[in-house]
């Protein structure tokens, strides 16, 4: 056949998306086996799945091909590989097994999986071509075949001499018939058409293949197109039941007829084809739910050159019922345990949208682990030596909620007991306060707590003094001014018995002496420099320091100052400022050194103070506030001036020196004043002044002005 206008293409060998190796197996029983190979197939395509093996750099993939024996055909670095060149009908074998790759260049392969069957039978899930009709005319071949309803087109297969049968081309879904050239004179050759459709996917789904036509081609033969009489037309249609979506049909014979086509609408005219049959009658399944439907037959018979269909029937009407939808009961349910997890694996369940997978423990309560949308999952982190039970339901979301199948069969299995080594404690750090050790460590992930042992002596007469299940601890109620030696063991229960870490780092540490530091006495305050105060007490013997706290306005104690005498300004060092007019406590408490750490004696009593305000509230309505005080200051004098108040008497300085507060007052009768003697340039001298005037035959003072500040030069 040398002619035929289409292409033809053969796949022959298997091909492999693959990362391919030429390293020479060798054995190695510490590479896991594979476990869970599944596959499914697409079309031609077939993919292969399987769990991972964690120490594995790859997977090698065998194939059985024809009962040839199992032949590799490549490897992947992941749990997954699409196959393609599978030969329909066939039935194969494969296996899989993971490798590594050493520092020499050689191939460690693992165990094999477990052996899988991959069976290439066609899924046949559209109608099949019920009739199929081959002509000649002149070395042409005209192929004439029914219809099949919801499909793409219709591939045509022709049995070539001495090749077999192969798919020359196809047709688009609304052509019955096709005419084929290219054949040789004298050759018998035999035809057969299937319909097809394409998936969501990619993919093609099939129907069953049409019987098979064959004639002897004899390019001088001609058929001529004589006038055939019609089929009768279908009369007496009637709906029989209706059953949810499948309603059944029935009408009278057509004399002359050889088969019928049905055809249906939803009741917009547009009649559309659904199905050939040969008898009269015909069941309709897979209809719209709950849907309005008119339906028609038209009867036809196979002549000589095609299809001669008779007049259409009259239309008759029905209505779907509601769905009431069935979810199958999951089957096939197996269960492969590796240490503490459990591999799942069941039988698809058609209709379904995904599973439910319960688990219970020890014959308890059953306990919902997780939802899947295939059929396998892995359940992980079980407990080690423990009987399990596991069942799987399918459901299927409809527009009415989610419908649910019986749960599966029960399937157990139980967990190894796992032998856990807990590793050794690391990191263990102490310290004390008073007769108290505090302890911590670096965190064990496997360890169940932590034993603390205490001893007086390095080399023995350890004893248990703390269990926690925590990475640190404290050990109060020690003797004081004593060494202990510490020892830290992590401890963990296999399988009923308790079992600790290998031998323990010792850390020594010794506690404080016990404090014999008397509290300060004779706490006093005095408020100088308006928001200064000075604080003194009597001196403690045996003192290292002492640390001054300070409350505002009763709230809580801060700590402000840590000096070495008995006395300190709060803040004539500039580093922080006590606010105006506000109520403060202070308490001092003394410390000494013991073992490089501060003892404190006991509190203080407690001084109160308030500092001054701001200003001077005296003002009136006779005297004004002075504005805008100025400073000038060249070398240790300052000169100092103001905006003139009308009237004013004479002038008031309020003058402050750094460390022994307010000095004059200065009384100047203009508006300015110059003082010298300012020696200290770093912390800040103050000023403000207010002014007189004589009211009714008295000297009357007005408000102080805002406080101005500077240093000397």
């Amino acid at each position: 056949m040398k002619n035929i206008k289409k292409n033809i293409a053969i796949i022959i060998t298997l091909m492999l998306i693959i990362l391919p190796m030429i390293t020479m197996p060798v054995n190695a029983a510490t590479i896991g086996k594979v476990y869970n190979l599944t596959s499914e197939m697409k079309g031609n395509t077939v993919y292969f799945n399987w769990s991972n093996v964690s120490n594995a750099d790859g997977y090698d993939l065998y194939i059985n091909t024809a009962n040839r024996g199992f032949e590799y055909i490549g490897s992947v670095q992941n749990n997954n590989a699409p196959v393609i060149g599978f030969t329909e009908g066939v039935s194969y074998q494969a296996k899989v097994c993971a490798y590594q790759l050493t520092n020499t260049g050689k191939k460690e392969v693992g165990s094999f999986s477990d052996t899988i069957y991959v069976n290439m039978a066609v899924q046949e899930t559209l109608g099949k071509v019920n009739t199929l009709t081959a002509s000649q005319n002149g070395g042409n071949v005209t192929l004439n075949w029914s219809k099949v309803a919801n499909v793409a087109g219709y591939q045509v297969f022709v049995n070539i001499p001495g090749t077999g049968y192969l798919n020359i081309g196809s047709v688009d879904g609304g052509a019955t018939s096709a005419i084929i050239t290219g054949f040789e004179n004298g050759k018998y050759y035999q035809f057969k058409i299937r319909a097809y459709r394409k998936t969501s996917s990619g993919t093609l789904d099939y129907g069953a293949f049409s019987p098979e036509r064959g004639l002897t081609i004899y390019k001088d033969q001609y058929q001529d197109n004589p006038v055939e009489t019609k089929p009768e037309q279908v009369k007496n249609l009637n709906i029989g039941s209706i059953s949810e979506n499948t309603v059944t049909i029935n009408w009278n014979n057509s004399a002359n007829a050889d088969g019928y086509e049905i055809y249906l609408d939803k009741g917009n005219g547009n009649f559309t084809y659904v199905d050939t049959v040969y008898r009269n009658y015909a069941t309709l399944k897979n209809l719209d739910y709950n849907t309005y439907y008119r339906v028609k037959v038209i009867s036809f018979k196979q002549g000589k050159n095609g299809i001669i269909r008779g007049d259409e029937s009259e239309y008759k009407a029905f209505v779907t019922e509601a769905q009431t939808i069935q979810v199958d009961t999951v089957q096939n349910l197996t269960v492969q345990v590796e240490k503490n997890t459990a591999y799942l694996n069941w039988a698809k369940v058609n209709n379904a949208n995904g599973y439910e997978i319960y688990m219970r423990q020890n014959n308890g309560t059953w306990q919902y682990m997780q939802t899947v949308y295939n059929n396998y999952a892995t359940i992980r982190n079980l407990a080690y030596g423990t009987n399990y039970g596991v069942m799987v339901r399918a459901f299927q979301n409809t527009s009415n909620g989610t419908k649910y199948g019986y749960y599966s069969l029960e399937k157990r299995f139980t967990t190894p007991k796992e032998e856990i080594t807990v590793g050794q404690v690391a990191n263990v750090k102490a310290t004390t306060s008073a007769n108290n050790i505090y302890l911590n460590w670096s965190n064990i992930a496997n360890a169940s707590g932590y034993h603390i042992y205490l001893s007086k002596n390095r080399n023995y007469g350890y004893t248990l003094a703390r269990t926690t299940s925590y990475a640190s601890t404290t050990i109060t109620g020690l003797e004081y001014g004593t060494t202990y030696y510490i020892k830290v063991y992590a401890y963990q229960y296999v399988n009923g018995v308790l079992k600790e870490s290998p031998t323990a780092t010792i850390v020594a540490i010794t506690t404080a002496r016990k404090n014999t530091l008397a509290a300060v006495t004779h706490l006093n305050s005095k408020v100088q420099n308006r928001n200064e105060a000075y604080l003194t007490w009597w001196s403690v013997e045996g003192a290292a320091g002492y640390e001054v706290y300070l409350s505002k306005n009763y709230g809580a104690y801060q700590k402000v100052k840590d000096v070495a005498q008995n006395y300190v300004t709060l803040f004539s060092d500039g580093s922080q400022t006590l606010d105006y007019n506000t109520n403060y406590r202070a308490k001092v408490v003394a410390y000494e050194y013991v073992n490089n750490q501060k003892v404190y004696a006991k509190d203080s009593n407690i001084t109160s103070f308030k500092t001054e305000s701001y200003n001077d509230y005296e003002n009136n309505i006779y005297v004004s506030q002075v504005k805008n005080v100025r400073a000038n200051v060249v070398k240790d004098a300052v000169y100092l001036s103001w905006d003139t108040i009308p009237g004013a008497a004479y002038y008031e300085i309020d003058f402050t020196v750094p460390g022994l507060g307010s000095v004059g007052p200065f009384i100047t009768y203009t508006n300015s004043r110059t003082i010298s003697g300012l020696t200290d340039k770093q912390y800040n001298y103050t000023a403000r002044v207010r002014a007189y005037k004589w009211v009714n035959g008295k000297l009357v003072a007005g408000k102080y002005s805002d406080i101005s500040a500077f240093t000397g030069k």
